[in-house]
């Protein structure tokens, strides 16, 4: 594995296959078995924080409160979110979504589905969103004006960067979004954050010598807070982020 970055594969870490994961429990189900398999890419459980990818056979789920926040991107299939006294929302593969902690929503999926995860436990008194928000990600949301990078960390001139927030929980510390940015040049550095990057447009290159990976339109990958490696972006990058950044205790 990179010691830089961490690429996603539908089967899992290096294509090496999903493990056997059970079935849904029955008492959560209206429909269906629901067999689940998967992997995950990353882990930490003081942070409650994991991302990985999740396969599952048909089932539609009973109505309850979301367990916790949640960034996915679907590779395979279609699913139906249904939040309790909002409209049903259809997300199809290749699009990207999120659910927050508490939301109360029905699952509901005809046939198998693929996506990759990030997940926020999010504390336990996390109270549950007032509004049902928009849930898919936009990728061709307009954007506003972001503040660069510093230049005493890049190799070369500051870039022109972009943003648009879809979604941030409770904590302010999990968020989901859309970003642009024209080329620049990252210094090695430790990375400040946890991020899943799911590239829209261009490309990015990451790491630092023989460890450096490549990253196209379609690709996802991840970075985890401390990894060391630089970030080049040589014609331009969008992507959808989902970012986790720990707050510190006071």
């Amino acid at each position: 594995m990179s010691s830089s970055s961490i690429r996603f594969h539908p089967e899992g870490p290096g294509g090496a296959g999903l493990e056997d994961w059970g079935s849904i429990p029955a008492e959560s189900l209206e429909s269906g078995e629901g067999v689940q398999r998967g992997a995950f890419f990353f882990e930490d459980e003081r942070l409650g924080l994991s991302a990985g990818v999740w396969d599952c056979t048909p089932f539609t789920g009973k109505v309850r409160p979301h367990a916790n926040n949640e960034f996915m991107l679907l590779l395979e299939g279609a699913v139906t979110i249904e939040p309790e006294g909002g409209t049903p929302v259809t997300v199809r593969a290749g699009q990207g979504f999120y659910l927050p902690k508490g939301l109360r929503m029905r699952w509901r999926q005809t046939g198998r589905v693929r996506k990759y995860f990030v997940i926020f436990d999010g504390p336990a008194d996390a109270a549950p969103p007032a509004t049902v928000p928009a849930l898919v990600v936009d990728p061709a949301v307009a954007l506003s004006p972001s503040t660069p990078p510093a230049a005493e960390t890049l190799h070369g001139p500051v870039p022109v960067q972009q943003g648009k927030l879809a979604f941030a929980d409770t904590t302010g510390q999990f968020t989901v979004g859309v970003w642009e940015t024209s080329p620049y040049h990252r210094r090695v550095t430790p990375f400040p954050r946890f991020e899943l990057m799911h590239v829209l447009e261009g490309g990015v290159s990451v790491g630092d010598g023989a460890d450096r990976q490549e990253y196209g339109p379609g690709e996802t990958f991840f970075i985890a807070r401390g990894m060391a490696g630089d970030f080049q972006v040589t014609t331009g990058l969008r992507k959808i982020y989902c970012i986790f950044i720990e707050k510190q205790a006071a």
